[in-house]
């Protein structure tokens, strides 16, 4: 984890999500949580930033998770905000891994 980065992409791992690309930007560090920003998208769409609320109540959706459930840093995008190919290749590498290893 040290090459995380706040503004960086990050795919994150929880379980009861699994059958989806979970995204998120990294906008704080701590220890051992970390507060992300999620994105909206599937494996074949586009991805864009998830918000709460409505009106003056919008904000985005942020959560505290874990430095243990990112699974992989860096996640790029092309230009039309969808997961570069390679990058959902070594996401769905890296969550079987981690599906065998429980």
């Amino acid at each position: 984890m040290d090459q995380l980065l706040v503004g960086h992409y990050v795919a994150v791992n929880i379980e009861e999500w699994s059958n989806q690309p979970l995204i998120g930007q990294v906008e704080k560090i701590g220890q051992p949580m970390v507060t992300i920003h999620w994105l909206d998208g599937s494996y074949n769409g586009t991805f864009r930033d998830s918000y709460v609320g409505s009106g003056a109540n919008r904000k985005p959706r942020t959560e505290n998770i874990d430095k243990s459930q990112i699974v992989m840093i860096g996640v790029q995008f092309s230009n039309s905000r969808t997961i570069r190919r390679e990058d959902i290749e070594e996401r769905k590498t890296r969550y079987s891994i981690l599906d065998n290893e429980e």
